[in-house]
């Protein structure tokens, strides 16, 4: 008689692991404690009758077995999530999950929502906004909004626009600090990024500035709490002038200088190569496309 499949909850523990390559990132994931998951993952090892993981110091490996049983499971969740989807999108109302991070989901999703609404009004909108980039083979996720390089290979990559920066402050601060040239941001508080640490010295170069130093300023790791500390006049943010037109235009945030440089980085629409054809998924893109 042949070995019984082990349950799905335990395959779904195995994969998750297997992918972060750690127990404590597969437990963040599953919402499990780190010893929840090394137990369930000795239980489905001895279903099984070999191990999955070397456990190493402060890390894990897979063995050679941990290895090909992964590239199955990877594989059958694979064509588990996009059949279900396939599917519900045949059988059901159609629905259209959007990833994005918060701040893209914040300037330049909501506030077109209405728009977007005329466009797919017979299908479901599911904004999945989350600064942890999806991994189209493991999540129900349609189409990720993208702020990069264009490098994700295996994925269907529409380039949207290129994004350009520059120094932003409220008026009051300008006016404080007594900005008039760019040379003033030299002696300025400035508001840095945590994920973007040489931006201000990107910039430096670009203008041809000298002498510009950043240890006096505020860092933080998330773009709209800088860019709100920057409405509030604690110092000069680099914003993304793309995402940036609504406050800029109110008045709240202003460019105190006439200048601005395009990021290597810009705005893409991504999905699966094979969804290329879904007419919800060709609609959004058009209409995203539209707004820019």
């Amino acid at each position: 008689m042949g070995l019984r499949a082990p349950s799905l909850h335990l395959l779904r523990i195995f994969e998750a692991a297997a992918r972060h390559q750690s127990f404590k990132q597969a437990a963040e994931e599953l919402h499990l404690t780190p010893s929840a998951v090394s137990h369930q993952i000795k239980s489905l090892e001895e279903q099984l009758g070999f191990e999955l993981f070397y456990r190493l110091n402060r890390r894990i490996e897979l063995t050679a077995g941990g290895q090909a049983y992964f590239d199955v499971i990877a594989s059958t969740f694979h064509k588990l999530n996009k059949g279900t989807s396939d599917v519900l999108n045949r059988f059901t109302q159609k629905r259209l999950k959007i990833s994005l991070m918060p701040s893209l989901a914040r300037h330049l999703l909501i506030p077109r929502l209405s728009s977007l609404r005329q466009q797919l009004s017979s299908v479901e909108l599911v904004i999945d906004a989350s600064s942890q980039m999806v991994d189209f083979n493991h999540s129900d996720v349609d189409l990720a909004i993208r702020y990069g390089r264009g490098n994700w290979p295996g994925l269907a990559v529409d380039q949207v626009c290129q994004m350009h920066a520059s120094p932003m402050c409220s008026p009051s601060f300008k006016n404080l600090q007594q900005l008039q040239s760019i040379e003033d941001i030299a002696h300025a508080p400035l508001i840095s990024y945590s994920f973007m640490t040489d931006t201000w010295l990107k910039f430096a170069e670009a203008v041809k500035l000298e002498h510009l130093s950043v240890d006096s300023g505020l860092t933080f790791n998330n773009y709209d709490i800088a860019i709100q500390a920057a409405e509030q006049g604690l110092g000069i943010a680099m914003g993304l002038i793309e995402l940036e037109q609504a406050p800029l235009a109110q008045g709240t945030l202003i460019q105190p200088f006439d200048v601005q440089f395009p990021m290597k980085e810009c705005l893409y629409l991504v999905y699966r190569k094979e969804d290329h054809q879904r007419p919800e998924i060709r609609t959004f893109c058009q209409w995203f496309k539209e707004q820019f």
